[in-house]
């Protein structure tokens, strides 16, 4: 289920997945960074991406997004109509520091303007701590095997 909701590529608006968990009313809007070296953080520009993607998207706003999220439009659209929908914004990221004071402010101004009347969005960052923290509560082992696609593809300003 979570494939489907992978939205990432060109023309993404700074938005790598999208999935509404209808039962619960819960809109996950989700960016994903990664570090090479997992000790950095989420960049100012790439949240500020990700801010006015989540802008556009709520609007919503959606032929400035790429097809996949277009695709997603009856979904999306879905969730922005019920009442009591809440949009979960999340930003997860192979670094081990906390997000920056500048980071966290323009965050912080988006769910302002989302909680303007009510509690519409709340927000989840989650760093490689954090990720790892929320596994091993579990309490069972990992056993995790990962593929990474097209990691270090460039497609702009050509493709080769």
């Amino acid at each position: 289920m979570a494939a489907k909701a992978v939205v990432d590529g060109y023309g993404d608006n700074g938005i790598d997945a999208v999935h509404y968990d209808e039962a619960d009313r819960l809109l996950y809007i989700v960016q994903s960074k990664w570090d090479g070296d997992g000790t950095g953080s989420v960049e100012l520009g790439e949240a500020q991406k990700f801010v006015a993607g989540v802008r556009d998207l709520v609007h919503p706003r959606l032929e400035r997004f790429n097809a996949k999220v277009q695709a997603k439009s009856s979904e999306i659209n879905s969730a922005l109509v019920k009442d009591r929908t809440k949009c979960i914004l999340m930003v997860a990221y192979t670094g081990s520091q906390s997000l920056s004071t500048h980071v966290n402010t323009a965050v912080g101004d988006l769910l302002a303007e989302l909680n303007d009347t009510s509690d519409a969005a709340s927000f989840i960052p989650l760093s490689q701590k954090e990720f790892y923290a929320a596994m091993t509560a579990m309490g069972e082992s990992i056993d995790l095997e990962v593929m990474i696609y097209e990691w270090a593809k460039v497609t702009e300003p050509f493709t080769g």
